[in-house]
């Protein structure tokens, strides 16, 4: 504790900009203290520059990925092997004891996202489609309460749905038109939803042009705000970060953190990927998101 309060001293001192790097700072601290070191960083991050290590998943934050860098052996299994940096757009080359922390934060929403008793809770299918989401909900401005919670993959979405019934939380689900999304519709109204006749309610889908949530923006939008890149694109976007192994999450995050720092406004989206966007923010305002 005392290191932290010296740290947002030291932040709070005047003079020529100071880099300070810290190794495992979550050690000996327990989660909820560890996400109060990330408070502690983010508050000070426009004075101090913080560079710190971690292998701790509650030291890396949901919606900034975009900001890690992975460390690794070029020889996983060879102590004098030289090392390498990845940055997110190379993190899909990354092995996969690298990237445990970030598996973790990405694949347990159900401990790492609030349900929330007073706002309409939405499932998503991913948590990529989460960002985008809440970059469009931000860019448009929505005022409807709305809190978007992405599930780990589409085949645990029932699950989810099983644990929001039980707890008595509004909700629905939100799928696009991919052939696993549809099944996963189908499963939906033949089991959780079978008896009361309430899935329309329940099982919001998109249009068929959409097989996921990249594909609501334009295909130049998408090239200018996501790949940043002026590549030829001849399939939906969806298809193209597929087709390439392209880094999803990461992509989508780093569209969010544009949104949320005023790089990107709504004025910068040409007319298409806005349609869609208002299409999209359409369909929750069909919800009947006021609690009784």
């Amino acid at each position: 504790m005392s290191f932290y309060l010296e740290l947002m001293a030291t932040a709070e001192d005047g003079g020529k900009s100071k880099i300070i790097l810290v190794d495992e700072p979550g050690v000996s601290l327990h989660a909820r203290a560890q996400e109060d070191v990330l408070k502690v960083f983010e508050n000070i991050r426009q004075r101090i520059q913080i560079i710190y290590t971690t292998h701790s998943p509650h030291l890396v934050e949901m919606n900034k990925l975009h900001r890690v860098l992975a460390v690794q052996r070029d020889e996983i299994d060879s102590p004098v092997s030289s090392t390498r940096i990845l940055d997110p757009l190379s993190l899909s080359s990354a092995s996969p004891d690298t990237l445990t922390p970030l598996q973790c934060i990405m694949g347990n929403p159900l401990s790492t996202e609030r349900f929330s008793s007073r706002r309409f809770n939405l499932v998503v299918n991913d948590t990529g489609t989460f960002y985008l989401f809440s970059a469009i909900l931000k860019l448009m401005e929505f005022k409807g309460r709305i809190n978007l919670i992405p599930s780990t993959n589409i085949s645990s979405i029932p699950l989810m749905c099983n644990v929001l019934m039980g707890w008595g939380l509004d909700f629905a689900v939100l799928l696009f038109r991919s052939a696993r999304e549809n099944q996963i519709a189908e499963d939906l109204k033949s089991t959780i939803f079978s008896t009361d006749g309430t899935s329309g309610e329940f099982i919001l889908r998109m249009p068929s042009d959409f097989l996921n949530s990249e594909d609501l923006l334009s295909t130049l939008d998408f090239k200018n705000h996501i790949l940043r890149s002026r590549v030829g694109i001849t399939v939906p976007n969806s298809v193209y970060i597929h087709e390439n192994y392209l880094p999803r999450n990461f992509l989508l995050s780093q569209f969010l953190s544009d949104v949320n720092s005023g790089r990107l406004k709504f004025s910068d989206l040409d007319e298409e990927t806005l349609e869609n966007f208002e299409m999209f923010t359409d369909i929750l305002r069909g919800l009947k998101l006021n609690r009784n």
